[in-house]
């Protein structure tokens, strides 16, 4: 999976290139919990290449996801046990569109431990998509990411999500509702004000950026569109600061679908 990303991390550094390359190999069978993800960014002074392995499904409290374990290549090409970071992809689901074809949202964790979550949207080009110049398009789906409150205490959060592409003025507008969180031990908790959040933004080539606004909270949202043929599917990153000056902070990733 290649082309326009978005990713943020979780100690408020936000970029549109979370990853240059993003590869699954299936390993030649259709059991998906043998596949190995690979991760790559090969921009800047920084180089990035990582692996994770062994896919197991769970429920964290707030929706289905996989978590693959860092597995490394011996001597021998073998891939045994790397180091302690994690990779979480998320399953993006409506009851009425189903899931996402195009798109795949996930989060790694740092190594060493209590370093920054990296939050991503990766999501698979197709050549013959081709972006309109005229019409609308409504997408539905649903967010993942993190709140950190002034204290520096970490919550995991999801949230329904929507948005209207308007692709003759080249506006997005859309909302994050319906937040739902929990801590540490994935009991539930409650934010001490309302993080939903309204988003304002504008199309360039298949992509998107804007403002996120919300009660207590403002920020920045990126984003880009994916498909075949039409741009059926999205994907965003968001970013957002508390605004009354408590220090806390919003982050994460989105992934919709027309409906």
């Amino acid at each position: 999976m290649v082309g326009p990303q978005v990713g943020v991390r979780s100690n408020g550094a936000s970029t549109n290139s979370a990853y240059s390359l993003f590869t699954i190999d299936r390993r030649g069978t259709s059991d998906t919990s043998d596949d190995v993800y690979s991760f790559r960014n090969l921009d800047g002074a920084s180089v990035i290449d990582k692996r994770y392995a062994n896919p197991q499904s769970r429920n964290d409290g707030l929706g289905s996801v996989r978590v693959a374990t860092n597995v490394v290549r011996d001597i021998n090409g073998a891939l045994v046990p790397g180091d302690s970071s994690t990779l979480t992809l998320y399953d993006i689901t409506s009851v009425l569109q189903g899931g996402l074809d195009y798109v795949q949202l996930g989060r790694v964790s740092p190594n060493p431990a209590g370093g920054a979550y990296t939050y991503f949207a990766v999501g698979q080009v197709q050549p013959t998509m081709i972006m309109p110049t005229t019409g609308t398009a409504q997408y539905e789906g649903g967010t993942r990411g993190q709140y950190i409150n002034g204290a520096g205490v970490s919550y995991a959060t999801a949230s329904d999500l929507s948005l209207t592409a308007n692709f003759g003025t080249g506006a997005v507008t859309g909302s994050a509702s319906n937040f739902r969180m929990i801590d540490a031990n994935s009991a539930s908790a409650s934010p001490p004000y309302s993080l939903n959040f309204n988003i304002t933004a504008t199309i360039s080539g298949a992509s998107f950026s804007g403002a996120a606004t919300g009660s207590a909270m403002t920020g920045a949202v990126d984003g880009a569109f994916y498909g075949a043929g039409a741009p059926t599917e999205a994907a965003l990153g968001f970013s957002l600061n508390e605004t009354g000056g408590g220090g806390g902070k919003l982050v994460g990733v989105g992934g919709l679908r027309t409906r």
